[in-house]
């Protein structure tokens, strides 16, 4: 059979409507060994943790880069609560993370 997954992007797109001020927060270091940008992600409007909220919802997973680690029992636990929870692709998709 096919198996449909919602795509985290959309989840994302949610979340982040085109043109919604954010603010970026910096841990340990700024970029990783690609030169790509390491930051976390707040919505500037309320505060939400953007990056947090697709791990809870369950559209993310937890990747630890030492040093950068200020959140990481937070993403932990939302992952955590995600699986068990069913939400997001661990309810729809068959290990959704797992290549």
């Amino acid at each position: 059979g096919v198996q449909t997954c919602a795509l985290p992007i959309s989840h994302l797109e949610e979340l982040l409507p085109e043109g919604t001020p954010v603010r970026l927060e910096r841990d340990v270091e700024a970029r990783d060994r690609y030169d790509r940008l390491l930051a976390y992600v707040y919505r500037a409007a309320d505060g939400e943790f953007v990056n947090l909220a697709m791990v809870r919802d369950g559209y993310a997973q937890q990747y630890t880069f030492p040093p950068n680690v200020a959140h990481t029992e937070q993403f932990g636990d939302a992952e955590r609560a995600a699986r068990r929870g069913g939400v997001g692709l661990w309810s729809a998709c068959e290990q959704p993370f797992e290549q």
